[in-house]
């Protein structure tokens, strides 16, 4: 089981609005008896879109995936994956930073990196505003 791979919903109640989960954690906790997961929403025009929210297109469709709904599941309850969502890597990250953190890094170009390092100089290496200005 990989980050970004895309299952079938083992809920028979919510697959209706929500066919696929992907999972969020990475594959270095493979051993865990659980898996992170996020729904992947049918894209009707009227689901709820948040910037912890990602549109994508999956098998041709768009979806949404909903960074608010993830839940840890049984990986028993997940057989075999049906896709990847390695594509969307950056753009689901971005997603999850707004959840964990309140805001989300935006990268750097090299020349606005070194205009902005001056500004950097002061700050503690641990503090939230020294890892978003180094977030590359």
């Amino acid at each position: 089981m990989r980050q970004f791979d895309v299952f079938p919903n083992p809920s028979e109640r919510s697959r209706v609005v929500a066919p696929y989960v992907v999972v969020l954690q990475s594959h270095l906790l493979d051993g865990a008896p659980t898996a992170l997961v996020a729904p992947l929403l049918i894209d009707d025009g009227r689901s709820a879109y948040s910037e912890a929210s990602v549109v994508l297109r999956f098998l041709g469709e768009s979806y949404i995936l909903s960074g608010l709904e993830m839940a840890g599941i049984d990986k028993g309850h997940l057989r075999a994956a049906i896709g990847n969502l390695t594509e969307y890597e950056d753009t689901i990250r971005r997603a999850l930073d707004r959840i964990f953190t309140g805001f989300y890094a935006v990268r750097a170009t090299a020349k606005s990196a070194r205009s902005s390092s001056a500004g950097r100089q002061g700050l503690a290496p641990n503090s939230a505003s020294a890892a978003l200005a180094l977030a590359a």
